[in-house]
């Protein structure tokens, strides 16, 4: 995997989750991204086109400079994974979106500026309810340099949709 940021000036965080309940083959669906490379109070990620079905496991992953004073509020309805304003890094994830085209727009109590990347993936097919969160966390820290990339990979006890 090779990971570049865009502006270098900010630090890269690379979720990576475990789930059950999401397609084994050809599981990603759409994707979206979105630099905001002025210092601004909003970030908007969309996918680039409509998913192709309703609940899929939508993954947000947000990269800002951080900002003396600076709170970062997550989109109304996503659930935070992870949200690290000292970093610069922040994820959250929804199994709830009807079909159509997701979008998470992230905001911060001081103007900053963004990188942020959106990935929907498809459920498993024959099951009631979308992806379910798996347990686990482990954090594999960049550089605490600009341009640093963070791995997390992160979890917790096993629960249902949405909670």
């Amino acid at each position: 995997m090779t990971i570049t940021a865009v502006p270098a000036s900010i630090a890269c965080d690379v979720p990576m989750t475990e789930w059950w309940n999401v397609a084994t083959v050809s599981p990603l669906d759409q994707t979206g991204t979105t630099t905001v490379t002025t210092n601004q109070l909003t970030g908007t990620v969309s996918t680039g086109a409509a998913t192709s079905t309703a609940n899929e496991l939508v993954i947000t992953s947000s990269a800002f400079a951080n900002q003396a004073g600076m709170v970062v509020n997550q989109g109304a309805g996503w659930a935070s994974l992870l949200n690290d304003p000292i970093n610069g890094i922040a994820s959250a994830y929804r199994v709830d979106l009807p079909a159509g085209v997701a979008s998470e727009t992230i905001s911060s109590t001081v103007a900053t500026t963004l990188s942020l990347v959106m990935a929907a993936f498809k459920p498993a097919g024959g099951i009631a309810y979308g992806a379910v969160f798996d347990p686990g966390f482990y954090s594999f820290p960049g550089s605490a340099l600009a341009g640093g990339v963070a791995f997390h990979l992160i979890g917790g006890m096993p629960r249902a949709p949405g909670v």
